[in-house]
Parts: C-alpha cells; structure tokens; sequence
C-alpha cells in the first residue's frame, strides 16, 4: 500500500511538473532569444492567442526570414483557429484554408513552396487579402495621400500596389528607413509578428504622414473613363460585347457579387484578361469595393491595349 500511494504521489507530483513546463511554454518567456529584442511584446501577444510554438530547439529566431507555411500558420490560428498537421508539408492544411478564405490564390502559391521565404510585396498581398476576406475590414479610399511618402513607389510592383497602399495607409507595415518600401526584401519572422499583431489590434497601427495630393494630374485614371452604375447598366444593355469585370477577392465576391459579372482579381488581370476577354476593342466596365481598385485594373488594361474601359466605382452603386 505504501509502495502504491508513493508512486501516486509521484506521479501527481510529475503532472504538476510538466503542467508548469506546459503553462510556462506558452507564455511569453518561453523563447530565450527574445529577450530584449524589439518583437517580443508582438511574439508575447501571438503566443496567447495560439498562434506562435517557436521551433524544435525552443528558440523562436526573430531574425530569421519567415516562410510562407509559417506566415500562413500564424495567421490562420489567430483568425481561423489551428489546423490538422499536413500528411505531404506539415502546414498543407493551413494552405487549404488560406485557399478558401481568400487569404491567398491558387495561380499565386504552390505547396511545395510552403518553405519558401516571403518577401514584403508577399505578406502585404496576404495581409491584405485577410483584412478584406476574413476580417471584413474596408478599404481606405485615398491612399494616395500616404504612398506619396514612398519613394520607390513608381518602380514598385503594380500587381502589388493595390496591397501594399493599403497595408501602408493604415499603419500596418511601415516603410524602410531610407524611404523607400523595399517589397522585394525579404520579412523576419520578429517583422512578421509586429505586422500580424497590427492587423488584428488597430489601437497599435503606425501613424503615417499622410500628404494630400491636390493634383488631378495625380488621379490614377481619368474622369473620361469613370461611369455611374446606372450608365454601366445602359451600356451593357445596349450592346452585345460588354463585359462586367469584377476586380476584387474570391472572398468578397462569394460574399456579394453582381449577376453575369466576371471575377478577375486585380493582381490577375494583367496576366488572364487576355485569356477571357481576347478582343481589345471589347467593352470592358470594372467595378470594386470602393473605387480604388477598379482604378488600377482600368489604368491596368489601357497599357495592355484595350481601348473600350470604363472605371464603375464601387460595387456598393448598383442597384439591382
């Protein structure tokens, strides 16, 4: 009996042990390198929501680059809730979900890049898409008054743009401290953590300079282009090849979309549109949710060639 409540008592004894390693691996000074590193209280933060177990040697490695399973594990924790681990990439699961929230494209990523490094342009792409799809966060209309203060925007990927404007205006990733965005570096895993956490809590964004831009000559298409939804409705009625191109997410088009319009993601259209709407003399009318967007595809398919563009605005005009 005595041999019996001994070995109780040790085992009693051994749960409790392991219960503090557990509680004490999920708080915030489960990572020794973070210690007096700038992310910790953005690590912390991520921890106790559960989207952050560090690696194998129980550091978490702020400085080393993030890969897009880890980057995509994080987010889909913290919004989603976690994911069974994979059978073929232990974040395959994590990549599916991303896939149907719209967080990401299937023509955008592949699994077996799941760890590969991301850059900038990369999670501004992702974290934008999560704001619009799953967090149901609009769009600031001016950006222009806040991309004005970077100065490599003219040279910085126009299939991006649209993400980076927006991650930028509101705070959530800031420039380099040359002034420029660098979108094709590369994002650490520290960066990454400050970046999700200013996603999720607004009370913690960055506040940016925002420059007001006077100048129509600035305007991303012209006022020629620009119709109402009610002039849309006239055109497409009136004539036979008239397309309604819907430029937003997958996410926000399943959500609230119009009838008979096509869906081609504004960071797309510059490689598909000539695969669905081959004639340029075709009439084309884009439309997104608040006319930003919209702008950029119209401004998009004029360079390419199209002659016949016209610029709805946002999908909130149309009246069925």
């Amino acid at each position: 009996m005595k041999k019996i409540r001994l070995l109780t008592s040790m085992f009693i004894a051994m749960f409790i042990i392991m219960q503090n390693v557990s509680l004490s691996s999920a708080s915030g000074n489960s990572f020794p390198d973070l210690d007096n590193h700038w992310s910790k209280v953005y690590v912390d933060s991520l921890i106790e929501k559960g989207g952050i177990h560090g690696l194998p040697d129980g550091n978490f490695m702020p400085e080393k680059d993030i890969t897009l399973g880890e980057l995509l594990k994080i987010i889909i924790c913290v919004t989603l809730g976690e994911q069974p681990i994979g059978k073929s990439h232990w974040a395959e699961n994590y990549f599916e979900a991303a896939i149907s929230q719209g967080i990401i494209l299937k023509e955008d990523y592949r699994v077996d890049e799941l760890d590969e490094t991301v850059t900038r342009y990369d999670v501004s792409k992702i974290i934008h898409n999560t704001m619009l799809g799953v967090l149901k966060e609009e769009d600031i209309i001016n950006v222009q008054d806040y991309t004005t203060h970077i100065t490599d925007w003219g040279i910085s990927c126009r299939q991006c743009m649209v993400h980076v404007e927006q991650c930028y205006a509101k705070g959530i990733i800031a420039g380099m401290p040359d002034g420029t965005f660098s979108g094709d570096k590369n994002m650490t895993r520290g960066e990454a953590c400050a970046v999700i956490m200013r996603m999720l809590d607004k009370s913690i964004r960055l506040t940016q300079e925002c420059g007001k831009n006077e100048s129509n000559q600035e305007q991303m298409v012209s006022d020629e282009v620009k119709i109402t939804a009610k002039e849309a409705k006239e055109i497409l009625q009136k004539e036979t090849e008239a397309y309604l191109v819907d430029v937003r997410t997958p996410a926000e088009y399943s959500i609230k979309h119009i009838n008979g319009s096509i869906l081609i993601p504004v960071d797309s259209i510059a490689d598909t549109i000539k695969s669905i709407i081959p004639n340029e003399s075709s009439i084309i009318i884009v439309f997104c949710s608040s006319g930003k967007r919209s702008s950029i595809a119209a401004k998009t398919l004029m360079e390419l060639g199209y002659t016949n563009v016209y610029d709805m605005g946002s999908i909130n005009d149309w009246q069925d």
